[in-house]
């Protein structure tokens, strides 16, 4: 999963260059949540696996549950409350590139894409994986 969440975000930025930042935002989300996904999955302290994920998630949003799995590994409130706050705003910037007919500008691409690589440096420091 971390690699389909490496190329997602490589996506982002090809998408980006290719001024399709529209597009782009949807895989900046998604190599978002992907990385989250691992990160459960392979965290060193109470890992969640891929199955358990599945699982957990036929109840509810999973994106939303997936996000409070991972605000619970997060130490601190502040810096917790924050990361929700980041997440869903890029989700619902994914919402509107996905399901509305609103286009994005070449910033609000750039800004986006941004906003998931430090999503994905404060995932990496809240959270350390065994692999």
């Amino acid at each position: 999963m971390k690699k389909k969440s490496d190329a997602t975000l490589h996506a982002a930025q090809i998408l980006i260059e290719q001024r399709c930042p529209t597009q782009s935002v949807h895989c900046s989300y998604y190599g978002v949540l992907q990385l989250m996904c691992y990160k459960l999955a392979n965290a060193i302290d109470d890992p969640i696996s891929y199955e358990e994920q599945k699982a957990l998630t036929r109840s509810k949003d999973s994106h939303e549950l997936i996000l409070d799995k991972i605000k619970n590994k997060i130490k601190d409130y502040k810096e917790e409350r924050q990361f929700a706050q980041d997440f869903r705003d890029l989700k619902e910037k994914r919402k509107e590139a996905d399901y509305t007919g609103r286009v994005f500008t070449l910033d609000e691409g750039v800004d986006c894409k941004s906003q998931a690589e430090r999503l994905v440096s404060q995932l990496n420091r809240f959270i350390k994986t065994a692999s």
